[in-house]
């Protein structure tokens, strides 16, 4: 779980560096950043309700 995190990390950070290379002007570069800000956004949230998901599991458990 952790290291799928981890990697979507290290991904956004790879296709912001990309983009910000290929973006033809700054209007472009800035809504490819907010869509990336969105994905990485979206990837943290899905994180942490994964984690309250385990961790709650774990207390119905016992």
């Amino acid at each position: 779980m952790l290291l799928r995190f981890k990697i979507s990390l290290l991904a956004v950070f790879v296709l912001s560096t990309l983009l910000g290379m290929a973006a033809p002007n700054l209007t472009a570069l800035l809504v490819g950043i907010a869509a990336l800000g969105l994905g990485l956004a979206i990837s943290i949230i899905h994180f942490v309700m994964t984690e309250h998901r385990a961790e709650r599991e774990l207390h119905s458990s016992f």
